[in-house]
């Protein structure tokens, strides 16, 4: 295994995080930091690991990849995972979806707000260059 030397292990927090969402003491948790803290590091190299040590499904889904429909990212992440990890598994569920549409729906300092993505199955009517979501 290659070793990152400038990743700082964050082991006893991620297990913290983990054990904080089992016990019920909290049913999610936001990481706040400015730009270039280490926080998706944090997620991708130390929580995201443990949570599959644990045997959790872990998703990681990045909002700023698609600006104009943030929605979208997540339905492709959650797609992602779903179809698990080796070549076999994403062949045999190509084409196969079982989520049609996702809303978010939050709530910051009285604020509510939401973003919503609704996958269409693609036609085959004309010949397109880019598929139709």
């Amino acid at each position: 295994m290659h070793r990152d030397i400038f990743h700082f292990p964050r082991h006893e927090l991620a297990e913290a995080i983990i054990k904080s969402l089992e016990t019920g003491l909290a049913s999610s948790k936001t990481l706040f930091a400015p730009r270039r803290m280490g926080k998706t590091e944090f997620i991708l190299k130390d929580l995201i690991p443990a949570a599959k040590q644990n045997g959790y499904k872990a998703i990681y889904c990045n909002f700023w990849e698609n600006k104009e429909t943030p929605a979208l990212s997540m339905l492709r992440a959650i797609e992602s995972a779903k179809a698990g990890s080796s070549l076999l598994e994403r062949a045999k569920n190509l084409g196969k979806t079982n989520i049609n549409k996702l809303e978010l729906n939050m709530e910051l300092a009285g604020v509510k707000t939401g973003i919503a993505a609704e996958l269409r199955p693609k036609t085959n009517t004309r010949p397109c260059k880019s598929a139709a979501l």
